[in-house]
């Protein structure tokens, strides 16, 4: 079933989003890419301040968006996708070869339709990837280049408090 342009389409009693939405989500996220890219020699060498306040008080936060927003697509790329997947994404859509220069240099013996329906699942996967990354995920755009504050704080993980010690079995002597 598909969504006849609502974006959401039935599944076992539920409403889940199309795989079109998904591929909407990567293509807006790569056109902003695209601009972040293009705008690489405009950018200086400071970093950009930026005011936000939580409650009664207020911070300023330094950084690089357009930096961070390419790094973070690139990462959340190589992270996602599997090695043939991801030298797919690199050579066609971030490098802009063909796909017969494509061919050629991965050495696809596939069909055309079959390699633009690879990009079709790729462009469907990273757009899934890029939307529910939590807590920040690189969608919405306007949440990721606009400070938003979190009331949780963030953790990378968590630190335990009592070190474990490693003891590898060993034979009685």
């Amino acid at each position: 079933m598909w969504c006849e342009g609502l974006g959401m389409r039935p599944v076992r009693d539920m409403q889940v989003p199309c795989k079109c939405v998904f591929r909407a989500i990567f293509r807006r996220c790569f056109d902003r890419f695209k601009s972040c890219v293009a705008s690489q020699g405009r950018i200086s060498s400071t970093c950009k301040p930026e005011m936000f306040s939580h409650g009664s008080s207020s911070r300023v936060s330094y950084g690089r968006r357009n930096e961070e927003f390419l790094a973070d697509f690139c990462m959340l790329a190589k992270r996602a996708l599997t090695p043939e997947e991801h030298r797919l994404f690199r050579y066609h859509l971030l490098l802009g070869a063909d796909w017969k220069l494509c061919f050629r240099q991965l050495k696809m013996t596939c069909g055309r339709q079959t390699f633009f329906y690879k990009i079709w699942c790729i462009e469907e996967k990273l757009g899934r990837i890029f939307a529910e990354t939590k807590p920040y995920g690189l969608w919405p755009l306007d949440m990721y280049f606009h400070t938003v504050v979190s009331e949780r704080p963030v953790t990378a993980c968590p630190v335990p408090k009592k070190r474990a010690v490693l003891r590898p079995p060993m034979q009685a002597a």
